[in-house]
């Protein structure tokens, strides 16, 4: 429980503060201060922002200290005070948070969209080289596969198919030439 002569010390700190008086008002600062920040720190675990809205608060005081009653309970003032600032702070927590929720929801379904646009274009373009591989002749489909497919060397193809290397070069390059005239980049 606060002592009589604090409450008087501090009643008398609220009046030179109303009257202008700003030792009085670094006074007030300077007695309320910790029991302040131990009382915020009670209603919110955010140091920083029981800080934050203890000096809004005096900020307050100060630019509207000529409105204030000289008449009142200066301690229940304070604590009333610093309890809304310190819900408005939460509030506009909260606001912040739940707009980077959103947006981080919003850029979310922005990525799942654009990826599902380009795995469906991928599978167009698939689609579209199997039948297009489909069409051309069997020898290049089969050094196609051989070389591509399969991860083999001109040598090994060469082998398995009983060409010449250079032959088997050449049918390579007839085929992705004609692959790469049938689909053009979009």
């Amino acid at each position: 429980m606060i002592r009589d002569e604090a409450i008087d010390t501090i009643s008398q700190y609220w009046k030179q503060v109303i009257n202008g008086d700003d030792r009085a008002f670094r006074a007030l600062y300077d007695h309320c201060i910790d029991k302040l920040y131990h009382w915020g720190s009670v209603c919110c675990n955010d140091p920083e922002v029981v800080k934050d809205s203890i000096q809004e608060l005096f900020v307050d005081l100060y630019t509207y200290r000529r409105k204030l009653r000289p008449e009142t309970d200066v301690y229940a003032y304070l604590y009333v005070s610093l309890r809304r600032k310190l819900n408005k702070q939460r509030k506009k927590v909260r606001a912040l948070r739940a707009m980077d929720e959103h947006l981080l929801t919003i850029d979310a379904e922005e990525d799942i969209e654009r990826q599902t646009v380009r795995r469906e274009e991928y599978d167009q373009r698939l689609a579209l080289l199997r039948k297009e591989v489909v069409e051309l002749p069997s020898r290049q489909r089969e050094v196609l596969f051989l070389r591509y497919t399969s991860g083999l060397s001109y040598d090994a193809v060469s082998k398995i198919m009983k060409i010449p290397i250079p032959t088997c070069r050449t049918l390579l390059s007839r085929a992705l030439r004609q692959l790469r005239q049938r689909i053009k980049p979009a």
